[in-house]
């Protein structure tokens, strides 16, 4: 990546880190020294030296630049999820609009069975001054839970209806369908 283009990719990275809510330290320290972060449970940790190896080496293979990460311990093994800038900058303004609503587009690492590892949309929220990954999404009168993409298995997808007026509640699961 050319010097000029990742000054561009992080001034990026430092307004969505703004937007997002994380602490103005974790920031400083990316803005300053390139250093990146990621969350557990909302706390900020710096990478160690093997997730520094993971992220430098998806940079080097996508062009895009990383500037944050979640750490999430699952049932299907331990996630770190990259946020990351682009170099579709054209595709910028949809990033923003998937932030505002709590999602981004990552690639996630399963560090227990790396081919599970994959592009996807996560749900995240702030917490602590650092972010958490989330599994649903909360809308007015319904809660959808985000399902988890592994290779061409979409492993399971559920969605609970919750109707006020008839005071009923409508459960639908589907687990291990192909795509």
């Amino acid at each position: 990546m050319k010097n000029e283009q990742k000054q561009r990719y992080k001034k990026e990275a430092i307004k969505r880190m703004k937007a997002l809510g994380i602490i103005d330290d974790t920031i400083q320290q990316f803005d300053q020294t390139g250093l990146v972060s990621y969350s557990l449970r909302g706390g900020n940790y710096w990478l160690d030296n093997s997730f520094k190896q993971l992220v430098a080496e998806f940079e080097e293979t996508h062009d895009y630049l990383v500037y944050y990460a979640t750490l999430s311990h699952t049932t299907i093994g331990r996630m770190l999820s990259l946020f990351y800038v682009s170099n579709r900058e054209e595709e910028w303004p949809g990033d923003w609009k998937e932030l505002k609503e709590g999602f981004q587009m990552s690639y996630v690492f399963n560090l227990d069975i790396p081919e599970y590892s994959e592009f996807g949309l996560i749900g995240f929220k702030q917490v602590f001054g650092g972010l958490i990954r989330i599994a649903k999404k909360t809308n007015k009168n319904r809660e959808t839970y985000s399902c988890l993409l592994f290779g061409n298995k979409l492993q399971a997808q559920f969605v609970v209806n919750l109707s006020i007026y008839s005071h009923s509640l409508r459960t639908i699961f589907d687990s291990t369908l192909f795509l």
